[in-house]
């Protein structure tokens, strides 16, 4: 039994594979902390400057939260929760023997104002299990969700369709790399865009990788 909120909110798992929203996923004081480090930065620096694209990583390690913990102790539970209507391990290993975590990387990420967009990705070919995506401000451009790739001489690349889970601080969304995962983002706004980024991480990378 997971020990906190988290639903399901995929349009469609064969097309965008499994996507989970997890609200209020750091404590107060978590956030808190957070809300500083953010704060001391502009403080120095209001504006992110469009020379760190594709984004300024604030902090190079981060403690685990409870969350985050609970994931890297509990894989198997994430298997169980990924692993199912129509998507399989190799959805995710191709074809290689199952990887467990070995570390957590998390960050606090600022994409400058008027950024430009970050190309479609899946977050494959890397030693990412797991990725969860937290955003940390009050208002921001969400992350765009392409769904399954097309399969072409060069390999997949992404659709132009896109689907978003609404931009709240403090609240959420999670998903397994996989063919179903591209994903970009970009800050359209004019103000600085905060996320935590959030990466359980195998320390082995799939055999027939390609960097995505």
């Amino acid at each position: 039994m997971i020990p906190f909120e988290l639903y399901s909110i995929t349009p469609d798992i064969n097309e965008f594979g499994h996507i989970f929203r997890i609200p209020n996923y750091f404590d107060s004081s978590e956030l808190s902390e957070y809300h500083t480090l953010i704060r001391l930065q502009e403080a120095k620096q209001p504006r992110i400057s469009p020379e760190n694209f594709p984004n300024l990583r604030l902090v190079d390690f981060i403690s685990p939260s409870e969350k985050t913990q609970w994931f890297f102790d509990n894989w198997d539970k994430v298997c169980e929760l990924t692993e199912c209507d129509g998507m399989t391990k190799d959805d995710y290993y191709y074809n290689m023997v199952a990887s467990s975590p070995v570390s957590i990387d998390s960050s606090i990420r600022g994409n400058a104002p008027m950024s430009d967009l970050y190309p479609s990705h899946t977050d494959m070919g890397s030693r990412k299990l797991l990725t969860i995506l937290v955003p940390l401000s009050h208002m921001g451009d969400p992350t765009m969700f392409h769904g399954k790739g097309v399969l072409g001489n060069t390999g997949s690349s992404p659709r132009s369709r896109v689907w978003c889970h609404e931009w709240a601080l403090n609240d959420a969304y999670m998903f397994r790399p996989s063919e179903r995962s591209y994903h970009s983002y970009q800050n359209t706004r004019d103000y600085n865009r905060w996320i935590m980024n959030i990466n359980v991480c195998s320390n082995r990378i799939p055999m027939h990788f390609q960097w995505y």
